[in-house]
């Protein structure tokens, strides 16, 4: 049975399904692919050392914002239209908006990788002040094309409505092809430098089975069919949310980037360790709105704002129910998920709690970006990431040179959460939507109480964390508890119905 629904004809009962399903294969990829992500990140800093991952952790940084701005804000213009066209059976369109969203990102990610490899001197020695970093940016720059393609083409099967290529694109081949790289690496006893270009040939396989995957998902019809450009319309939709992700951007990445220009390179990579730990929230909430993203750009077009409105509180609903577990389990779990790093990196379990409320609280909201941008209001999103830039950066001037990881947490944290404050206001104010307060409370204050239950029941007991199979024992067993207090007591009865299958 095809996973594509056409959100035109399905009634309420199919869409509830519809992101039920969709949520279901996109979390079960981004769960397997993140798993092994964090399992690279283990392997990474064991075989570099926290100064040495630093380093590979700055340059990363700069790989990704390079390919970020690559891709001119199409990802939304992506989603916004492929859903429409399709729906309609518009094949020259479609094909049009494959050929014209693939075209301009390429020339851009060879720009950018060519420039990144140009100012590597520059970046190494006079911005971050550690020389050594220059090869590292000089060879992940490399990577840069390959990562604006396979990104580009996983967006375009999931425009097409193919849930399982996007994942197999995005979300698993990076991690699985990185971790079969490392482990090769590791075993001829190659240098560091190996890794870097082990990034590139990851995100070289994606992008050769994404290009399978959207060739096979628009079907033998729309790769007959001449193009129809819409240069204007894709290029006008992206701007807005190129501006708005270049300020994301500085939203994402300036806490490391300032703390690569004022602290040694081991604080660095406890930092980045600490974030990316943090990624899984991140990937909780994009895998679930891409259940339901084709869905929303249609509702809102048609101006069937009941069901838009119910989509909205059933996707943050996953969201929250998923991600509060996590966040729980970082409380309980902390420094011991930070030592399988190295014994250095458990320094930043502070920050590591900090900068993990600040992604709760976002993931609570955070629909509310995805609606906006999605809706045509990009401008909106643009003016909002723009404040929430502004503040970030200030703060983080402000408070590393003080404070170090901890001040880039907190930093880090506040624009975060302002910014989703924002966010929430203009969807109530613009659209009338209204994020679940109610069920936020519920869900913190069951949450709390059954994870002070849990840290009492392992201090009585001892519990050992000092293991890896101890602390996957431990945070197990504590994850199984806390999914079933949050679902006994911390949802309404009506959202059980809806996760049970959204059966009447």
């Amino acid at each position: 049975m095809s996973e594509k629904v056409t959100a035109a004809t399905d009634p309420p009962a199919a869409l509830e399904t519809t992101i039920l399903r969709g949520s279901g294969l996109t979390l079960a990829g981004t769960a397997v692919g993140g798993a092994v992500a964090f399992f690279n990140e283990i392997l990474l800093a064991r075989s570099l050392g926290a100064s040495t991952y630093g380093l590979f952790s700055l340059a990363l940084v700069l790989a990704r914002i390079a390919h970020g701005l690559s891709l001119f804000g199409l990802q939304a213009a992506i989603l916004h239209y492929l859903p429409i066209h399709r729906r309609d059976g518009r094949s020259d369109q479609v094909a049009g908006t494959i050929l014209a969203t693939l075209l301009l990102p390429a020339a851009l990610a060879l720009a950018a990788s060519g420039l990144l490899r140009l100012l590597a001197p520059w970046l190494a020695n006079d911005v971050f002040g550690k020389p050594a970093a220059e090869v590292y940016i000089r060879l992940l720059a490399i990577a840069v094309p390959l990562m604006a393609m396979s990104e580009v083409l996983a967006l375009l099967a999931r425009g097409l409505g193919y849930a399982r290529y996007y994942v197999l694109v995005s979300t698993l081949t990076p991690p699985l092809v990185l971790l079969a790289l490392l482990l090769l690496i590791h075993a001829a006893g190659a240098g560091p430098y190996w890794i870097c270009r082990a990034v590139g040939a990851a995100y070289g396989t994606a992008a050769v089975i994404g290009l399978l995957c959207v060739l096979v998902a628009a079907g033998p019809e729309v790769r007959r069919t001449r193009p129809r450009f819409a240069f204007g319309a894709l290029y006008r939709y992206g701007f807005p949310v190129l501006l708005g992700t270049s300020l994301y951007l500085v939203m994402e990445w300036a806490d490391i980037l300032l703390l690569g220009r004022f602290v040694a390179a081991d604080e660095v990579g406890v930092y980045r360790a600490c974030v990316q730990i943090c990624t899984v929230f991140d990937m909780i909430i994009f895998a679930t709105n891409l259940a339901a993203v084709h869905v929303f750009p249609v509702l809102e077009h048609e101006r069937r704002f009941e069901e838009r409105n119910q989509t909205f509180r059933q996707v943050t609903l996953i969201i929250l129910l998923l991600s509060a577990p996590v966040f729980l389990l970082l409380t309980l779990h902390a420094k011991a998920a930070l030592a399988l790093l190295g014994p250095k990196f458990a320094n930043g379990a502070t920050a590591l709690l900090i900068l993990a409320t600040g992604r709760l609280l976002r993931n609570g909201l955070g629909t509310a970006a995805f609606v906006l941008i999605l809706s045509g209001r990009q401008a909106t999103e643009t003016r909002n990431a723009a404040a929430a830039s502004a503040t970030n950066l200030a703060l983080n001037l402000a408070l590393i040179p003080l404070f170090g990881l901890i001040g880039a947490a907190v930093a880090t944290t506040a624009a975060e959460i302002a910014l989703n404050l924002l966010r929430v206001w203009l969807v109530r104010r613009l659209m009338q939507l209204h994020a679940p307060w109610r069920l936020l409370l519920r869900m913190v204050l069951v949450g709390g109480a059954a994870t002070l239950l849990l840290a009492l029941a392992h201090r009585a007991l001892g519990s050992d964390q000092a293991s890896p199979i101890g602390l996957l024992v431990a945070a197990g067993l504590d994850g199984i508890l806390l999914l079933a207090a949050l679902w006994l007591f911390g949802i309404e009865r009506e959202d059980r119905r809806f996760l049970k299958g959204a059966k009447p």
